[in-house]
């Protein structure tokens, strides 16, 4: 069985350290096991949340939705992307003309193969993520941009991606590419499961044989690997 896992919103809360009782259960559970890592972040960020002892342990390590792939803390392949000008100014109009009312710096970060697009900004604190989320999903922003997004730009995509961001990248360089890489039979946990979350892609190429959870949160998380996959 292969046990494949988001980080933001699954293994940690978005951006969090994982809880000490669940980090110290899943390094003693994952011995035995095949896992793997699959998420939005980079390298160093996957680290800082999770530790090197579970990012450099697990089969594989797909960081930046699968672009920039580690084994047992060694890089073995990377996408290359650059973002196109008239993208760019598109992405900053769209920063500009939110109305949501705060800015915080850091909007459109560049990691391997895709960019990290945040209206707020990824520099807010923690206090403003929850208010930017809660704003979001009574307005929908997010939901609209990367419609729009979509629709303009044909050889890319856009999914949204934790609480406050959006994932870009070229069209099929999503989580959907490690499916085969890794193979059947998986578990996958996500918080993004939904058809516009950037979990979504992976989920819909799941097989009969294959099983998923769209999950709430760490929490959630641990308890289905403890009354599920414990044995």
């Amino acid at each position: 069985m292969n046990y494949v896992f988001d980080v933001d919103g699954t293994l940690t809360h978005a951006r969090a350290l994982m809880p000490p009782e669940f980090k110290s259960w899943f390094v003693n559970w994952m011995k035995d096991k095949s896992v793997y890592l699959v998420t939005g972040s980079d390298r160093p960020k996957t680290i800082e949340q999770v530790g090197k002892d579970i990012v450099d342990k697990c089969n594989m390590s797909f960081q930046c939705c699968g672009n920039d792939v580690w084994r047992y803390g060694i890089s073995i392949a990377q996408t290359n992307f650059t973002v196109p000008d008239d993208m760019m100014s598109w992405l900053e109009y769209e920063i500009k003309n939110s109305t949501y009312p705060d800015r915080f710096g850091n909007h459109i970060e560049k990691r391997v193969g895709l960019i990290n697009f945040c209206v707020p900004g990824r520099n807010l604190p923690d206090e403003e993520r929850d208010e930017y989320f809660n704003w979001d999903k009574a307005m929908g922003e997010r939901l609209d941009i990367s419609k729009r997004f979509n629709e303009r730009f044909q050889g890319f995509e856009a999914a949204i991606g934790g609480q406050t961001s959006l994932d870009i990248f070229m069209k099929g360089r999503n989580k959907s590419q490690v499916y085969n890489t890794i193979g059947t039979p998986m578990v996958f946990f996500g918080d993004r499961c939904e058809t516009t979350g950037n979990d979504f892609p992976l989920v819909q190429m799941l097989k009969p044989t294959d099983t998923f959870y769209h999950v709430t949160g760490p929490e959630e998380t641990f308890t289905l690997l403890k009354e599920k996959y414990s044995g």
